[in-house]
Order: C-alpha cells, then sequence, then structure tokens
C-alpha cells in the first residue's frame, strides 16, 4: 500500500476515484465500497450541519444575562 496507506481509502475524493474507475474500467469492482464511502460521509456531514445549526438556534433563543 502507498503512503497514505488505509487513510486514504476513507478520504472522499480517493473513494469517487475509486468508484468511478471501477464502473469505467473493472466492471464495477470497487463501486460499492465507494458509494458507500461517500454516503457515510454525506450523512456525517449532514449530522454535524444540523448539530450546528440546532446549536446557534439555541444560542439566539437563550436569555443574555
Amino acid at each position: 500500500m502507498g503512503r497514505g496507506g488505509r487513510r486514504a481509502e476513507v478520504l472522499p475524493v480517493a473513494a469517487g476515484v475509486r468508484a468511478l474507475q471501477g464502473l469505467a474500467y473493472f466492471h464495477n469492482d470497487g463501486l460499492g465500497r465507494g458509494i458507500a464511502v461517500l454516503v457515510v460521509w454525506i450523512i456525517a456531514c449532514a449530522g454535524l450541519l444540523h448539530l450546528r445549526d440546532a446549536r446557534d438556534a439555541r444560542k439566539r433563543t437563550a436569555p443574555a444575562s
């Protein structure tokens, strides 16, 4: 395994490249795993945005001391 090893496999860019290469050249090999990694990133980012928005809304409605 090259520099970065396993960490690079879970980054969204590497997963997207792997999915596209699997689709284009390798009879869909790696497509499912690449899409799964991208879906996990999307869900995690959406969850973090939701938490941040909820926190900001609480700060705006909290009474000033």
